[in-house]
């Protein structure tokens, strides 16, 4: 009887259950799919360099005399293993005439470097491979790639040209300066800020109106003053890093048309890397060098535009008015928003 009692009560349990139902197991939600996220840019260094020589000739009764100022300059990104992903090269080729009484005779003459020169520089006509900005492009591109190490490592025969047949394929200019200015670049990059992806743009601008005329009171002075500017830029055209550098030479003239500078001996040595030997720190009314200052720029800059540099209130004495800006920077910023402003163009340009 209990058996059949308990059969009984399970036949009836079986039932109610599948009355009611069973409840089905709750779905877990597939999760979401998204799109890969593009991987993060990576930090890269920004470095720039300026190597000079002077070299000049004395005025005769039938040539003018030349006071010449080169000036190799090299800008660099490098990613943090030390290779280097983009190169610029230029050169400053500044010259100076001036007659056998020590006149100089183009001080308001426009400076335009090799690069900015372009097909006018006139060399493709002599050479083989092509126009100078052409094969320093060809040097550039073979570079990057390659660590300072590398590049330092690049053979070049007694008279300074490679001996590399994938280079010479490009560049048959000499490329000692070349090689002297990246690997040093390189050695002065930092992070600044720049990114993967920014572009890399090089401004250089050269004022020789500070030269004067030699008087029986004293020498005449053939004087090129050059500022340069490295930047890269985003997307936007905003500046993302930038760095600024200046050199000054000055070659001497006598009023019977003579070099009197030792052209074997004299160094012009760029401000930035000159740092404090500069002088001007004990100067400043902010106590900072000149080094010091052009950072304070190009920080204050970071994130403008072109033409928002370009619209920076610049007062009568050719001081920045901004009191943000003169907090760091307090020497004439005329140069520098031209300068940047160049680069900028340059590097939305490449």
């Amino acid at each position: 009887m209990k058996k059949l009692l308990a059969l009984l009560l399970a036949i009836c349990m079986i039932s109610v259950l599948a009355a009611c139902g069973t409840a089905a197991p709750e779905k877990t939600a597939a999760p979401e799919t998204t799109a890969s996220a593009a991987p993060a840019a990576s930090k890269l260094k920004l470095g720039m360099y300026i190597g000079t020589k002077l070299s000049g000739t004395d005025a005769k009764a039938d040539a003018n005399g030349n006071a010449q100022t080169d000036s190799t300059i090299a800008a660099v990104l490098v990613d943090e293993k030390g290779v280097i992903v983009d190169c610029i090269l230029d050169i400053a080729q500044t010259k100076i005439a001036f007659t056998t009484t020590g006149e100089v005779l183009n001080k308001d003459a426009k400076v335009l470097t090799k690069r900015q020169l372009g097909d006018d520089y006139g060399m493709a006509k002599a050479a083989t491979k092509g126009e100078w900005y052409v094969q320093a492009k060809g040097f550039c591109d073979y570079v990057i790639g390659k660590t300072a190490a590398e590049v330092k490592g690049i053979a070049v025969d007694d008279a300074g040209h490679a001996t590399d047949e994938a280079l010479l394929a490009t560049t048959t200019t000499k490329v000692g300066g070349y090689i002297d200015a990246v690997v040093n670049a390189c050695a002065a990059s930092a992070d600044l800020g720049s990114k993967t992806g920014d572009k890399l743009g090089l401004g250089v601008t050269t004022d020789i109106s500070g030269s004067t005329d030699a008087t029986a009171e004293a020498d005449g002075s053939c004087y090129a003053y050059t500022h340069y500017c490295a930047v890269t830029v985003n997307a936007e055209q905003k500046v993302t890093a930038a760095v600024i550098d200046a050199t000054q030479s000055k070659i001497g003239i006598s009023t019977k048309g003579a070099i009197t500078t030792d052209l074997k001996t004299a160094e012009v040595i760029s401000k930035d890397v000159m740092k404090e030997n500069y002088g001007l720190g004990a100067k400043s009314s902010i106590g900072a060098e000149w080094y010091q200052q052009a950072a304070g720029f190009c920080t204050y800059i970071n994130g403008m535009t072109a033409d928002k540099i370009g619209g920076i209130a610049i007062d009568d004495t050719g001081h920045a008015s901004d009191e943000a800006l003169r907090a760091t920077t307090t020497v004439h910023i005329g140069d520098f928003v031209k300068v940047a402003s160049e680069a900028i163009s340059d590097g939305t340009s490449r």
